[in-house]
């Protein structure tokens, strides 16, 4: 039985290893909109900044 509950916890230590690390990005956005309620039209600029906190470096963001 002890050679079990080691053996049991020895896998559980190398499947934890074994995980790839998860990395949050990080997002802010920014937005001014004018509402023109007399024509029913929108105007507005957006600014997005992204955060890459992934030691990977990005080409390219779809």
């Amino acid at each position: 039985m002890k050679k079990y509950l080691i053996a049991l916890i020895m896998m559980q230590v190398f499947h934890l290893y074994a995980q790839t690390n998860y990395w949050q990005q990080g997002v802010n956005y920014e937005m001014k909109i004018v509402f023109d309620t007399q024509k029913n039209q929108f105007s507005g600029n957006q600014r997005l900044t992204y955060t890459n906190n992934s030691p990977d470096t990005l080409y390219k963001v779809l």
